[in-house]
């Protein structure tokens, strides 16, 4: 009788998991149009909740629920860190994310961690790790759009690697896996890969292939995806990117004029939305500017409007 008990006590009720869960899928949404240091303390505050209750009596599929729920939000973690400039934060934040994902036993969770280290490692300067770490996630098991993100992220370390063949290749199987979705993502949010990201992933990739054209139609398609999407769904951080990408890819043309024009969004941007990758992102654009024309001129105006925008960000 006394087993009995204390294997029915528990110290997690449906409603409280029910909670925490859509707690963490607006964490998830609100990433995409809200500046990631006011959503890391929520985040890491909600963590931490999950955290306590992993300590108490709980039932095995409670535990896992839980192992599933903070590993999710290890993996947000992760992301608005990295974007806060703290390359090494992140990395551990992902890896307990890891820990989690295995503790759980839940594929979807490995594969999105993969992607999320995949993306650490590139803006690390690992584009090879990146690569090999986005096709470690697609042997993952994850079912959603996340097995598109992987592809994506496979060509774009590879391209960057040198090996346009594998980066061509992964391209094809981002296509064949976008056409293979067949249900929702488990998450959504930012734990979910739109079609505007997957033009931004690829104008980069292009880019890295030595292919500005096709760098400039990519990411001017992800712009206009996200200028048609819904508000709530436009993902400001991907979408300043793309346009950065689309800036650059101009520049590598001959069109500083053009240049402009996709950079003038961008330098709008508040200085708490200035992520440390478009702040990269714009130094890449600044070496390819300093190439074009005897200053002063149109190039040389940019450089210093791409300065001020680095100057400022907080």
């Amino acid at each position: 009788i006394a087993f009995g008990q204390r294997a029915e006590a528990t110290s997690v009720g449906p409603i409280t998991l029910e909670q925490l869960d859509q707690d963490m899928r607006g964490v998830a949404r609100d990433y995409l149009t809200q500046p990631p240091f006011l959503l890391l303390r929520r985040t890491l505050q909600l963590r931490r909740r999950v955290f306590t209750l992993l300590e108490g009596r709980l039932r095995p599929a409670q535990a896992r629920e839980l192992y599933v729920l903070a590993g999710r939000l290890c993996g947000l973690a992760a992301w608005m860190v990295s974007d806060l400039g703290y390359a090494a934060e992140a990395g551990t934040h992902a890896r307990i994310g890891w820990l989690c994902a295995d503790l759980a036993d839940h594929p979807g969770l490995r594969g999105w961690v993969r992607a999320t280290q995949s993306k650490l490692s590139y803006w690390d300067g690992r584009p090879r790790t990146s690569a090999q770490l986005a096709e470690d996630g697609l042997r993952q098991g994850v079912r959603d759009s996340g097995r598109v993100l992987l592809a994506g992220l496979a060509a774009r370390g590879w391209a960057r690697t040198g090996e346009p063949d594998r980066a061509r290749g992964a391209l094809t199987v981002v296509t064949a896996e976008r056409e293979g979705l067949s249900g929702p993502d488990e998450v959504g949010g930012v734990w979910g890969f739109s079609q505007a990201q997957q033009h931004y992933l690829a104008g980069t990739t292009h880019l890295w292939l030595r292919d500005p054209d096709q760098a400039a139609r990519d990411a001017d398609r992800a712009v206009w995806l996200y200028e048609i999407a819904d508000p709530e769904e436009r993902f400001y951080g991907a979408e300043a990117l793309a346009l950065l990408d689309s800036a650059i890819a101009h520049v590598l043309t001959g069109d500083v004029t053009g240049a402009g024009h996709r950079l003038a969004p961008v330098l709008d941007l508040p200085p708490e939305k200035r992520t440390t990758l478009m702040l990269t992102r714009a130094t890449d654009l600044r070496r390819a500017l300093d190439g074009v024309g005897p200053a002063p001129g149109p190039a040389a105006a940019l450089v210093s409007d791409l300065a001020d925008f680095q100057l400022t960000a907080s």
